[in-house]
C-alpha cells in the first residue's frame, strides 16, 4: 500500500483519524493524500477556505513527521468524491472518521463511511473518534457463511505484518468442529502469514459472541470482508436497543472481494487435513 486517502472536515474527530492515519503510513512507508470536500456554493470563497485549513494542517505533519503528505479538495457531496478522488490518486487505501458511537451500525450509519465501504474497490479503515489505540496487536478478522478468499488473506497477512501483529480467524457457529475454522498449518502454508490462529465462538448471537471475543482479546482492529454481505448485515444491522459495544471502539477494515480465487470454504478438505 503505497497511497493513503484520508477524508477530513476539519473537526476534532477528523483531527484524530488524520494521527491514526499517519500511524498506519509510517508503518506502510506510504504516501498521505488529505481530502476534503467543501459544499457547492457560489464564487470560490469553499475552495480557498479549505485549501488555507489543509496548507495549514499538511504543514503542521511536516514539522512534526517525515510522512510525505499532500492535499486536494473539491466541492461536491462527500462519499461521491472521496470515491472519485480514490480512483484519481490510484489510492491502495481510504482511513476516514466514523461517528464512533457504541455499535457498528451506528459508528458507520450516518457518515460518508458506510456508502464509501460499499462501493470502494479498495480496503477501507473506519475509525471511530473514541479510538484511543495507536498500536496493532492483534487482528480480528470476521467471518460469517463464506470465507475470505486466500488471495484476501495474504492481503491482510501483508499489513499484518507491517505491524508485526497476530490474526485471529473467528466464526460464530452452534458447530465446534466448524469447516471455515480449519487446520491453522495449512492456513499458515496457504497465506505465507505465520501468526495466524483461528477460534470458534459457540453461540448463535453472531453480536454478542464477537463483541465478548474482541473485549477480551483486547483486538486492535475488526476486519471484515465485503463480499460476505449477510455476515457484515448481520452485524451493520443489529437492533440498536441492544446497546451493544460491539467494536470496542476499535476501528474497522473493510476489505473488497472482486478476484475469483479459492477461499477456504472452498479448498478440498483432504488438501487442508492432510
Amino acid at each position: 500500500m503505497n497511497t493513503i486517502l484520508v477524508p477530513t472536515d476539519f473537526s476534532d474527530s477528523s483531527g484524530k483519524t488524520l494521527d491514526y492515519a499517519l500511524f498506519i503510513a509510517s508503518k506502510l512507508k506510504a504516501k498521505v493524500i488529505l481530502f476534503n470536500v467543501y459544499p457547492v456554493q457560489k464564487g470560490n470563497s469553499g475552495q480557498l477556505l479549505a485549501e488555507l485549513e489543509l496548507v495549514r494542517v499538511c504543514k503542521e505533519v511536516r514539522e512534526q513527521n517525515s510522512i510525505t503528505i499532500s492535499y486536494s479538495c473539491t466541492p461536491g457531496k462527500g462519499a461521491t468524491e472521496i470515491l472519485r478522488e480514490a480512483i484519481k490518486v490510484n489510492a491502495d487505501l481510504i482511513i476516514m472518521g466514523a461517528t464512533g458511537a457504541s455499535d457498528v451500525k451506528r459508528m458507520i450509519l450516518g457518515s460518508n463511511a458506510y456508502n464509501v465501504i460499499n462501493t470502494a474497490k479498495i480496503p477501507v479503515i473506519a475509525v471511530p473518534n473514541k479510538n484511543r489505540k495507536k498500536t496493532i496487536k492483534e487482528i480480528v478478522l470476521a467471518v460469517g457463511a463464506y470465507s475470505p478468499e486466500i488471495e484476501t488473506l495474504k492481503k491482510i497477512g501483508q499489513f499484518a505484518a507491517a505491524f508485526d501483529a497476530g490474526i485471529v480467524i473467528t466464526h460464530v457457529s452452534t458447530n465446534r468442529k466448524d469447516p471455515l475454522c480449519v487446520d491453522t498449518k495449512k492456513i499458515i502454508d496457504l497465506t505465507g502469514y505465520k501468526n495466524i490462529s483461528c477460534e470458534v465462538l459457540i453461540g448463535k448471537n453472531i453480536v454478542q459472541e464477537m463483541n465478548h471475543f474482541l473485549i477480551n482479546e483486547n483486538a486492535s482492529m475488526l476486519v471484515m470482508v465485503r463480499k460476505d454481505k449477510p455476515f457484515m448485515k448481520s452485524i451493520i444491522g443489529a437492533d440498536l436497543s441492544r446497546n451493544i459495544t460491539f467494536t470496542n471502539n476499535i476501528p474497522l477494515l473493510v476489505f473488497h472481494e472482486s478476484l475469483l480465487g479459492n477461499s477456504l470454504s472452498e479448498i478440498n478438505p483432504s488438501e487442508i487435513l492432510g
